[in-house]
């Protein structure tokens, strides 16, 4: 799933929600952001059933990169996704 933002942020924070009705269902997960030049992982999870939100920060190693376009890669579910929400937010 990408998500193409009007114009470039630095993500803080993402938060995701499942729609339950149809069952909790994403196992694993990765989130992705699109540099000038290439592709930068942020994060990788598991379950998100009702909400599971993902915070952003520098490290030492990487720096978080301004980017018009995230991407989250559902690795792994038990039947096709189904999500209620998806919320970024600036840092």
């Amino acid at each position: 799933l990408d998500v193409h933002l009007a114009k470039k942020i630095k993500p803080g924070r993402l938060d995701l929600r499942e729609d339950l009705r149809s069952s909790q269902r994403v196992e694993k997960f990765e989130v992705w952001c699109k540099t000038s030049s290439e592709w930068v992982k942020l994060a990788e999870s598991t379950i998100i059933g009702n909400r599971r939100i993902l915070l952003f920060k520098d490290t030492e190693e990487q720096e978080v990169p301004k980017t018009n376009l995230i991407r989250i890669i559902v690795k792994q579910s038990r039947s096709v996704p189904v999500l209620r929400s998806i919320e970024l937010y600036a840092a």
